[in-house]
């Protein structure tokens, strides 16, 4: 769970189940402040929209909730460089909104 002083953690990517004939696909998670998801997602989703649109990535964002509270996601399923396009989309999306976090 981010705290003050750890805005965002990101999980190493992990295999999913290989498709025949098709590229390896991975997943990484992202774990984000409130403050941040709402940018990242943007009004009625446009912000993932545009990532995938542009990435080609399958994006989602979601909520776990446990007794410490809840935690926001953001999960990115594709190749290596789709992901890491996707991860470039985001951090513009957040640098565009000029979020700051309080520390």
């Amino acid at each position: 769970h981010p705290t003050s002083n750890a805005p965002l953690a990101i999980s190493l990517a992990w295999d999913l189940p290989p498709m025949d004939g098709h590229t390896p696909h991975f997943e990484c998670v992202l774990e984000l402040p409130d403050s941040l998801v709402v940018h990242v997602v943007g009004h009625q989703g446009q912000g993932l929209k545009q990532a995938l649109n542009i990435s080609g990535t399958c994006l989602a964002a979601f909520t776990v909730s446990s007794a410490k509270g809840d935690c926001q996601f953001i999960s990115i399923q594709g190749s290596n460089r789709q992901i890491g396009e996707a991860l470039v989309i985001i951090g513009k999306q957040i640098a565009k909104k000029q979020v700051h976090i309080l520390q």
